[in-house]
């Protein structure tokens, strides 16, 4: 792994932990165990960093969206994956980390002041793939009558509010326990059971 790769590493981990004000180019020098006049020259701002540690962790969040959302499961399979997933690794996150680091994207995309347009974007444009996953759920459910009827655009967009809403306070409160049982409140609000998992 070269110091690039080593900063954009410690500048995630920063992100997760302490958030968008922590990260700095020297602050994740001294994490990645490097000199911190390396950082200068690799990132021209700590805007930058945040950035490229945006896209590293909006690239992993994607790969795992591809196949929790695959279009080869059943529709309500792919929810269950995506909530199984979620839970998986804020868990994983607590067990390593000692909190709850709730959603990246989020966190950071309130956190930035509004000169950092670019950051805003790119946040911005994650969360707009992130609903195409869920719409293409939501849509295909409601073809085989899994869900009830209703604009799906807007109903993926309450349902990420909803997840983005309990990930927050799962980090206000530093318990991932409070997220179990987001698959069958989901199913409630989409008007189906958790029967219909097995159809």
């Amino acid at each position: 792994m070269n110091d690039r790769d080593k900063l954009i590493g410690a500048a995630r981990a920063l992100l997760m932990e302490d958030g968008y004000a922590a990260v700095t180019r020297e602050a994740a020098a001294v994490r990645a165990g490097l000199d911190p006049v390396v950082a200068a020259p690799a990132f021209g701002s700590n805007a930058d960093l945040v950035l490229a540690a945006l896209n590293a962790h909006w690239a992993e969040v994607k790969a795992f969206f591809e196949g929790a959302f695959s279009r080869r499961l059943p529709p309500l399979e792919r929810l269950r994956r995506f909530f199984e997933g979620t839970q998986t690794v804020q868990d994983g996150a607590w067990s390593k980390t000692g909190c709850v680091v709730g959603c990246l994207l989020l966190r950071t995309g309130s956190s930035v002041p509004r000169s950092e347009t670019r950051l805003r974007a790119r946040v911005t444009e994650c969360f707009g793939e992130f609903q195409g996953y869920v719409e293409s759920a939501l849509r295909d459910a409601q073809e085989q009558g899994l869900i009830r009827r209703g604009d799906v655009p807007t109903m993926a967009w309450t349902l990420i509010h909803y997840v983005e809403g309990a990930l927050g306070m799962a980090r206000i409160q530093n318990d991932t326990k409070s997220l179990k049982g987001m698959m069958e409140r989901s199913l409630e609000f989409l008007g189906a059971t958790p029967e219909t998992l097995a159809r």
